[in-house]
């Protein structure tokens, strides 16, 4: 605890605890920086919207299990580093003979270039899944806008509602698989 340091944050605790409010019942912050729409932020979980994001992600489920299969894959042959690093040390080099280092060599550099095709599969797999998650979110959404009335957009700013579509679909889908 010090003392110094609390005085000196105390402005920013104060323009933080004005700015957000903790909401009980959904044991998360409460953004106040507009009186009409209050955001729930810094939920770590909610299972509910994981339930439902599920339903997205079922299309794609073959892609899944490839980006699955890659990422065990390459936690695999991270095992063999260790062990092609015992067989150099203990075959090898303690006995003298450098002859037959080539071929450790050149194993673990054939380890190192699956595992990176490996590691770029599982990447470009999943970053293509979320973005055609997050594609059938937004038509999804954007279908719900044409069939409101237009007295709803009276009501709502569009700029708004955009900037909540493009955003906040962002944030649902990107976020909980950060924190996974």
């Amino acid at each position: 605890f010090n003392p110094a340091a609390e005085a000196a944050l105390a402005p920013l605790n104060r323009m933080l605890d004005a700015i957000y409010a903790w909401d009980e019942e959904t044991d998360a912050f409460l953004s106040s920086t507009s009186d009409d729409d209050d955001i729930i932020v810094g939920k770590a979980y909610d299972a509910a919207l994981m339930r439902r994001l599920m339903g997205y992600l079922r299309p794609y489920w073959p892609s899944v299990l490839l980006a699955f299969m890659a990422i065990v894959s390459a936690s695999v042959l991270q095992l063999a580093h260790p062990y092609l690093m015992k067989v150099a040390i203990d075959r090898y080099i303690a006995t003298g003979d450098v002859a037959g280092m080539d071929r450790i060599a050149l194993l673990f550099l054939a380890i190192l270039l699956a595992s990176f095709a490996l590691e770029f599969v599982q990447t470009y797999v999943l970053q293509y899944t979320g973005q055609r998650i997050m594609f059938d979110l937004r038509a999804q959404i954007y279908r719900h806008f044409q069939r409101l009335d237009v007295a709803y957009y009276d009501r709502h700013p569009v700029g708004r509602l955009m900037t909540r579509v493009t955003t906040d679909v962002f944030e649902t889908v990107i976020a909980p698989l950060k924190n996974a």
